[in-house]
């Protein structure tokens, strides 16, 4: 098994800003994670990688000098990177075409690896913060299947009540600090990873080791499908494990009422609905005083 783990390794150069090759450094695995930011990026995500505030400024929002490292890899997370085109930031360091096709590819691949951090650490830090990741979508469409917004108009005063109701239910239960947990820990060891004393001098003079022939990309059409696939496969089956476990604790969680901290959906149903059925009978129902109303 060890042969075949090293196997799907690759080891590769890059060009990269300094926080990002001390992060590199400090936790390789999270290369995992930006591979992760930069593969599923969307047009809300793109938005922090033209800014890339974290990992291409200093603390004084002055500029941040470029190092290079080595990087190791699975060769799908390799693949993800190699095979999708992405323009530089504007204002991102990027070598000069007389510098040779060497260094390009090494600054082009450690962008990439650069803005998958960038992208990230700020939508994992403000989903952390709002603490409203997947597991609150999954909680806001069961509402809906339940029928707690039926008639309602979205982005109406009834609608926003009812789903600032919905909000303080969610806050309350443990599900939402899990949530916020899980989304907040990469944003914390990177955090406490930077807030150690480095610089550019820490990556000179390092011997650093060849990168590995990525001919297979080109020539292994085969073999990298394989890859990829098998990289879907650990996707799928980590995201089935966590929807059990999570389909479990619900399911202790109606069967018992003695554990208010649980996320008892059923019950919150319920009352969900009481609700809206109150906002129908009266003019408008009114946010209980002991919760404090929350602008989105």
């Amino acid at each position: 098994m060890p042969e075949r783990a090293a196997e799907n390794l690759h080891t590769a150069r890059v060009t990269v800003p300094a926080p990002v090759a001390k992060v590199l450094r400090e936790e390789p695995c999270l290369i995992a994670r930006a591979v992760e930011g930069f593969y599923d990026r969307d047009i809300d995500t793109m938005k922090h990688a033209a800014r890339m505030d974290k990992f291409l400024k200093g603390p004084g929002r002055e500029g941040v000098d470029m190092v290079r490292t080595s990087v190791r890899m699975t060769k799908a997370m390799y693949g993800q990177l190699m095979q999708q085109s992405f323009q530089a930031p504007r204002g991102y360091p990027m070598p000069r075409s007389e510098e040779g096709p060497e260094k390009w590819v090494e600054a082009e691949l450690g962008m990439k690896i650069a803005c998958g951090f960038e992208m990230m650490y700020q939508e994992r830090r403000h989903e952390a913060e709002e603490g409203m990741g997947s597991t609150w979508e999954v909680y806001k469409k069961s509402l809906e299947a339940a029928g707690c917004f039926e008639g309602l108009l979205p982005g109406s005063k009834e609608y926003k009540r009812v789903m600032e109701n919905a909000m303080q239910y969610y806050k309350s239960s443990s599900s939402f600090s899990r949530t916020r947990e899980m989304l907040s820990a990469p944003v914390r060891r990177i955090d406490e990873i930077l807030a150690m004393p480095y610089s550019a001098e820490d990556f000179q003079g390092i011997n650093l080791p060849p990168s590995d022939d990525d001919s297979w990309l080109r020539n292994g059409e085969d073999e990298l499908n394989a890859e990829l696939q098998e990289r879907q496969k650990e996707m799928e089956e980590y995201a089935a494990v966590k929807k059990n476990r999570k389909s479990q604790k619900q399911n202790v969680s109606s069967s018992s009422s003695s554990q208010p901290s649980e996320f008892n959906l059923g019950e919150i149903t319920e009352s969900m609905q009481d609700f809206v059925r109150k906002m129908s009978s009266f003019e408008g129902a009114e946010v209980p005083t002991n919760r404090k109303t929350r602008r989105q």
